[in-house]
């Protein structure tokens, strides 16, 4: 639990010294536990976690989704032209079809268009990023092809309104 240690360690931390699995768990009134839980935490919020990092001079964490929200809250991040961009070429004609079978699959409530910036400019511009599916995806509706590229993500981190 988050409130446990209440001093530093009593040894040099290592640079960069990371917590490699940990939980948060929000007030379930904001995120809601599933009912068929196994146990029922203790709130122990994002805020207490990060004093906890600091406590024990640590600098990183790998915060793990524990099993009381259940299973079915992943958002794929499609960054084909990263994964694809060096074999395949621009405007990535193979990618539709992987996104139609992922959108078979997972449902476009599911999918994220993910651009990894800079990184994606080694292949092509940030604006040709979302070609492959503006340009070459006419199998998606415009609901699906608006939560693909950013209305999944703004919903997953709590912004409201159109993208800016």
């Amino acid at each position: 639990m988050v409130g446990t240690a209440t001093a530093p360690p009593g040894f040099a931390v290592p640079p960069r010294a990371r917590d490699c699995h940990c939980h948060v768990f929000e007030p379930c009134v904001h995120f809601p536990y599933v009912p068929e839980r196994n146990y029922t935490p203790p709130d122990e919020p994002l805020e207490a976690f990060l004093s906890l990092l600091d406590t024990l001079c640590l600098a990183r964490a790998a915060i793990v989704q524990p099993s009381v929200y259940g299973r079915d809250n992943v958002l794929l991040e499609m960054g084909f032209p990263i994964a694809w961009g060096g074999p395949w070429d621009y405007p990535y004609l193979e990618a539709p079809d992987l996104i139609h079978e992922l959108r078979d699959r997972y449902g476009a409530g599911k999918l994220g268009r993910g651009s990894d910036m800079p990184n994606v400019e080694r292949f092509c511009t940030y604006k040709q990023c979302p070609d492959d599916i503006r340009r070459h995806c006419d199998f998606l509706s415009g609901d699906e092809m608006e939560r693909i590229l950013g209305g999944n993500v703004r919903e997953l981190a709590g912004i409201s309104g159109p993208p800016s």
